[in-house]
């Protein structure tokens, strides 16, 4: 039986102020990771894993105009006894709102590539090279309906009634 545990706290692209929910919402999803895969989407979050055998990954998104590195966090698998087994690396990403896909480049020990565990991927002509790409289809669901009156009622004191159903 093997336990996962993370070295460091989760850097997310926007904020590293976590409420409880959100951290423990981490932790969940970062405990779920059990090899190297193509970017997992989840409602809030973006997981992308990578190889252990890098000295150094870091991340690039398009939203950020490629100009920030996001450097990967290294998830240590280990036995009963507490001795480590294996590793990988990790990076979790709080999706932009109003974004249907991110595209990204990898930094792998200096070297600027697409991810190669993600099949998407599109070449640029301008930029004369591939870029990776993660479709968002699991867009966040308002949280609060938003109710419009169906019809508006002057009363005899001069103020407007809302009628809503």
């Amino acid at each position: 039986m093997s336990n996962l545990y993370a070295i460091k706290v989760v850097d997310t692209c926007f904020d590293n102020s976590l409420s409880e929910d959100e951290s423990y919402s981490l932790e969940n999803l970062i405990s779920g990771i059990k090899e190297v895969q193509s970017p997992v989407v989840t409602e809030d979050y973006i997981i992308f894993t990578a190889n252990k055998n890098a000295r150094f990954t870091g991340i690039a998104f398009d939203f950020e105009d490629y100009s920030k590195i996001h450097t990967f966090q290294r998830l240590i698998t280990r036995d009963s006894e507490f001795e480590p087994i294996d590793s990988l690396l990790f990076y979790v990403c709080k999706i932009p709102e109003k974004i249907i896909d991110i595209s990204y480049r990898l930094i792998i020990d200096g070297i600027w590539t697409y991810d190669p565990v993600n099949e998407n991927k599109y070449y640029s002509y301008e930029a004369d090279t591939y870029f990776s790409v993660v479709k968002i289809e699991n867009q966040k669901k308002p949280k609060t309906e938003k109710l419009l009156p169906l019809e508006t009622t002057p009363s005899l004191t001069g103020h407007t009634r809302f009628v809503y159903n």
